[in-house]
């Protein structure tokens, strides 16, 4: 499933509750640069391009609390965005983090990435008292599930 504007985006909120109750089980950030034969390639400004518009952001996670009569418990769900802006600093330290909210909301450069969790030990849950942080923004972003 691919969610760029709108009503994509509402429907892969929708479809995975938010990704209420799962938890971060990797992140990934890599560059997707193009590399070519030609010296012409190794123009700076080229480059400059390249590195900017080729990061790759991959988040696994691990739900099971949609769908839930068509889900075995621990479905896996990888959601990989390119041109990825705006990457939180320090993002591997949400691995392992167990998700209130993880929700796509759309913004003017492309889609937005937010997490809503709480700190160890909290207990009344609610989003009130949830910490929350846009962990990226993608020009697109690609939802898989296993």
């Amino acid at each position: 499933m691919k969610i760029k504007e709108g009503s994509q985006i509402d429907f892969a909120n929708k479809r995975f509750n938010q990704f209420h109750d799962g938890y971060l089980r990797r992140i990934s950030i890599a560059r997707d640069t193009e590399f070519f034969p030609d010296s012409a390639a190794w123009d700076r400004s080229r480059l400059e391009e390249l590195w900017s518009n080729g990061t790759i952001v991959e988040i696994e996670i691990r739900d099971s609390n949609y769908d839930t009569s068509k889900q075995p418990a621990g479905s896996l769900v990888t959601i990989r965005a390119k041109v990825c802006t705006d990457i939180i600093e320090n993002l591997e330290q949400f691995v392992g983090r167990d998700i209130f909210d993880l929700r796509f909301l759309s913004d003017p450069r492309g889609v937005q990435c937010v997490l809503t969790y709480h700190r160890p030990g909290e207990l009344h849950l609610s989003m009130e008292n949830g910490i929350q942080v846009v962990l990226f923004v993608a020009e697109s972003i690609e939802i898989q599930e296993t």
